[in-house]
């Protein structure tokens, strides 16, 4: 989350904050501001960086509407050429030299979406995408606790909660639709720093909070993707990575704990896809999601490359494993645009 967002989240509601991001997008953008500063920036190729594509019932600030996607794609095939990222891979890993017209689309989490409607549009534009699912997810249908927190804040029919999370308290009014998705969004970013267990005790807690009864799971089968879902992208074309077993906050776990989530997670892949799996996307992806340690068992477990979410263009210099993106918002077509000339909004 940018420094902008961090400021504007202390006076006004998630949503409200980026709605004001949004804005300011449209406003350099069109008074030339956007393309001025772009000359002073940094070249390098776009990597970016999608959830899901159209799903309703599930976390989100992970959905772009499926009419926003395909006036993205349009854009993009009208403006930059998108390459697979693969491709950028063998530049950098040679040292050449990377246009800026350059752009690779990829995916995390494994939404059943990325097949359903993403993968028929790359299709019709003839357009490479790299996929990076979580593995239990994919394996056993287990839900990812973002998406048990927008279920369980969405049944409930309290006024307002009050929510504790590790010296965190906040209550939050759950009044109109407004209300609770600023709610979900903003106890997401709380506990997604902490221990998968703990974020697994709070889901529990949170549903005695909300007052909400009945198996939440149950609302959110069939969203996520299948193994044969994943073979079907592989026979389709498109590159596969490891987005770990669980989608835990990587430095909180053990030496061993790390192992299972980074090297399992591709034994899987590779028995299922029977192919080498290169590619790793960092769960939540800021530095901070990423320590030395981290670094250190993503090459140990012979990944080729890791992407983050940490905004910026891959040139030259771009480390193999702090791979940049650039995080697609459900948005004006103009955040995308000023995004793709550099500018972090």
């Amino acid at each position: 989350m940018g420094r902008l967002k961090s400021i504007l989240l202390r006076v006004v509601s998630y949503r409200q904050a980026e709605n004001v991001k949004t804005v300011l997008s449209v406003i350099i953008f069109y008074s030339g501001i956007a393309f001025f500063l772009s000359l002073f920036l940094r070249k390098g190729a776009s990597i970016l960086l999608y959830h899901s594509v159209g799903s309703t019932g599930v976390f989100q600030d992970n959905v772009v509407r499926e009419k926003v996607f395909r006036e993205q794609i349009a854009f993009l095939r009208k403006k930059y050429m998108v390459v697979p990222l693969t491709e950028i891979m063998d530049h950098l890993q040679f040292g050449k030299r990377i246009p800026s017209t350059w752009v690779a689309i990829t995916f995390d989490d494994g939404y059943r979406d990325n097949v359903e409607t993403a993968l028929p549009i790359l299709k019709e534009e003839g357009m490479m995408a790299t996929f990076y699912p979580t593995v239990e997810v994919v394996e056993n249908g287990e839900p990812f606790f973002y998406d048990m927190i927008h279920a369980i804040v969405q049944k409930s029919v309290k006024p307002e909660i009050n929510v504790k999370i590790k010296g965190w308290e906040k209550t939050f009014p759950l009044r109109n639709a407004q209300d609770k998705e600023d709610a979900i969004l903003r106890i997401v970013l709380e506990i997604r720093k902490e221990r998968p267990e703990k974020r697994q005790e709070f889901v529990e807690s949170l549903r005695g909070v909300c007052a909400v009864e009945g198996n939440i799971k149950d609302t959110l089968k069939g969203i996520y993707m299948t193994k044969s879902h994943v073979i079907e992208l592989e026979k389709n074309g498109m590159e596969v990575g490891s987005h770990t077993l669980t989608h835990p906050n990587l430095p909180t776990l053990t030496e061993n704990e790390l192992t299972q989530e980074i090297e399992k997670s591709k034994r899987w892949l590779e028995s299922v896809l029977r192919k080498s799996v290169k590619g790793f996307s960092y769960p939540f992806g800021k530095r901070h999601n990423f320590n030395d340690q981290v670094l250190s068992n993503v090459r140990k477990a012979g990944y080729a490359y890791a992407v983050s979410t940490e905004y910026g263009k891959v040139h030259e210099n771009t480390d193999l494993y702090e791979l940049p993106r650039i995080g697609v918002r459900n948005a004006s077509l103009c955040r995308l645009k000023v995004n793709l000339l550099g500018i972090p909004l």
